[in-house]
């Protein structure tokens, strides 16, 4: 059994969560929680489902891959459940990240001769300092 006969059984496990979530009361017509219980039934349940492809995985030998691909749809799984909300892991990022690196790059864009030059400067004292007196640093001729 390859990683993709995994994917597979996993994808028929997984692939109807939105239908799962409605038919049990979980969530409404616009993917919103309406009942916290049910929805964590149906997440636990799905859960119960994976947890024996993750033996049978132990058992035999398989791809290296194979393993990690079950463990991260359980870690999904369970993502989806803390978040109470089927939307939750396809944005995980609450934008930070996207803030810091536009400040990085207009701070390079302005700054970065800047830097360079003081940089470069405090490069020069450092080792510039080293080739004049060699003698504080043990080198003695």
């Amino acid at each position: 059994m390859s990683y993709l006969d995994i994917e597979e059984q996993l994808d028929q496990i997984t692939d109807d969560l939105r239908q799962k979530l409605e038919q049990a009361g979980a969530i409404d017509k616009n993917g919103k929680t309406i009942d916290s219980a049910k929805f964590d039934g149906v997440i636990e349940n799905l859960v119960d489902e994976i947890i024996p492809i993750s033996r049978e995985l132990e058992l035999g030998r398989y791809d290296a891959n194979s393993r990690n691909i079950v463990e991260s749809r359980i870690a999904w799984l369970r993502k989806i459940k803390n978040a109470h909300s089927i939307a939750y892991p396809t944005n995980l990022s609450d934008g930070k990240e996207e803030e810091i690196m536009q400040d990085i790059a207009k701070h390079k864009t302005k700054r970065s001769p800047e830097v360079f030059k003081t940089g470069v400067k405090n490069f020069i004292h450092i080792f510039g300092f080293q080739r004049r007196v060699p003698q504080k640093l043990g080198y003695e001729k």
